[in-house]
């Protein structure tokens, strides 16, 4: 599994499994990207870093 430490909204560590993410998508209005998952019927994480950052595991 590739686990990836992000910052959720509440500025809290958050670990999150980017295998199981369809999709990962920034919104600028808010500051934040939404990580979407199909596995567990459609959830989605917002955090604070950026998709590029996300990806690359930083």
């Amino acid at each position: 599994m590739n686990w990836v430490k992000c910052t959720d909204m509440r500025n809290q560590p958050i670990y999150v499994n980017i295998e199981n993410a369809t999709s990962i998508r920034r919104d600028e209005t808010e500051k934040s990207s939404t990580i979407a998952f199909a596995v567990t019927g459609g959830d989605t994480i917002e955090v604070i870093e950026e998709p590029d950052a996300i990806i690359r595991g930083q």
